[in-house]
């Protein structure tokens, strides 16, 4: 019994063995083919017994057995998945040939699409530089008058917010010293172009350049707005140089944004004139004439939908600067001393105190001068002035109002 156990063991081992062998030489060379995939021929192992039928009992040429699958999965390489459609879609191959969508994102198909256009302008820089310099040298006089009366506006309105800023330890030497700088600018800027009369401008009068041509508009509209600006500040430097007695530091933003929006609607109407001038032209015949004329009335129609938000806004602050800024009501001495008897702004003892809507107690003035930089409470964000802090600090617009 134990001699035939063994012999039956060894029988067993033997088959297996030979099944693996047979396997193993049955299973021919496998190569990537063209697309990437592992091609794997199966030749089928007659057993020299059977006369053509396989020892697993697989016919010939069936690759669904398990040593098929075994080896299939032991040497295929790993396939690339196909890239993620973005509308979550289970999509195959050639999702990026079929998606006309997926260009539209890509930055570098945007970039291609604009490589024509840099390459234009590469081409073509050069060129337009020579214009420019062209152009510069050619009005190089007008270019340099600009750029002088900007670099003084740039200085004067500094210094204007300086000596604003400094409220008791302003100069007013150095106040009065900036009008008169800004008054001898105008006049020697006048004088130099006496010929062409533009101080007629600022009188809303033509002045001499007539026809009107292009340059000749932006040198008379550019000319007659510095000079706005400078009248603006001068006149905001009398503000300054005047006593507290006189006018109280806290309602002195209030003064400022009156002056600076009678100066816009000066400045909005400066230009009107000879633009009209520029427009309308020289005489022409019948056809030209009306074709000016129109464009001067669409002048006229877009000139008068800005003068009526300018309009609006100097009310505004007419009745602002006419009017008691009123931010709480006076606080009483328990009040006060709840508070600690010291304004969190100034670290002094109150001086009319007030009370806000936030339950917070500072002086007036101390209010006043912190609602023409900010429109909240300063202890706890509270909103208190329903009116912006624009122009308060004594500041000048530096918009270049050119129509």
């Amino acid at each position: 019994m134990q001699r035939r156990r063994g012999s039956e063991s060894l029988q067993q081992d033997g088959d297996l063995d030979s099944s693996m062998a047979g396997l193993a030489v049955g299973t021919a060379g496998f190569s990537p083919s063209s697309a990437g995939d592992v091609v794997l021929q199966m030749v089928a192992r007659h057993d020299a017994a059977g006369g053509g039928g396989g020892s697993s009992g697989v016919p010939p040429g069936d690759s669904s057995g398990p040593a098929h699958r075994h080896l299939l999965s032991a040497y295929a390489p790993a396939q690339p998945s196909a890239p993620a459609r973005g509308d979550g879609g289970g999509g195959g191959g050639g999702g990026d040939a079929g998606d006309p969508g997926g260009e539209a994102g890509n930055p570098t198909a945007a970039f291609a699409e604009m490589r024509p256009l840099l390459g234009w302008l590469q081409r073509g820089l050069p060129f337009l530089l020579l214009l420019l310099t062209r152009l510069g040298y050619q009005h190089r006089l007008g270019l340099a008058v600009l750029a002088g009366l900007f670099l003084t506006f740039f200085y004067a309105n500094r210094t204007l917010k300086t000596q604003v800023t400094l409220r008791e330890r302003r100069s007013c030497v150095k106040t009065l010293w900036l009008l008169v700088f800004l008054a001898g600018n105008v006049a020697f800027l006048y004088y130099t172009f006496r010929a062409q009369r533009l101080h007629y401008s600022l009188m809303l009068a033509s002045p001499s350049l007539l026809p009107v041509e292009l340059w000749d508009l932006l040198w008379i509209v550019g000319i007659g707005d510095f000079v706005g600006k400078f009248i603006s500040i001068g006149l905001k430097c009398l503000l300054v140089a005047l006593p507290s007695s006189v006018l109280p530091f806290g309602s002195r933003g209030r003064w400022y944004v009156l002056v600076e929006e009678g100066s816009q609607l000066y400045r909005y109407l400066l230009p009107a004139l000879p633009w009209f001038h520029f427009l309308m032209g020289t005489r022409r015949p019948g056809d030209a004439r009306i074709f000016h004329m129109l464009l001067a009335l669409l002048y006229f129609c877009a000139k008068c939908l800005g003068l009526y938000s300018n309009v609006t806004a100097l009310r505004k602050s007419c009745a602002m600067a006419c009017a008691q800024q009123v931010y709480g009501v006076p606080a009483s001495k328990q009040q006060c001393a709840e508070a600690g008897d010291i304004c969190p702004i100034c670290q002094a003892a109150f001086a009319q105190p007030l009370m806000l809507v936030c339950r917070h107690v500072l002086c007036a003035e101390c209010m006043a001068l912190w609602c023409d930089r900010e429109r909240a409470c300063p202890l706890c964000r509270v909103l208190i002035s329903p009116c912006a802090p624009r122009w308060r600090d004594g500041s000048t617009s530096a918009h270049l109002q050119l129509y």
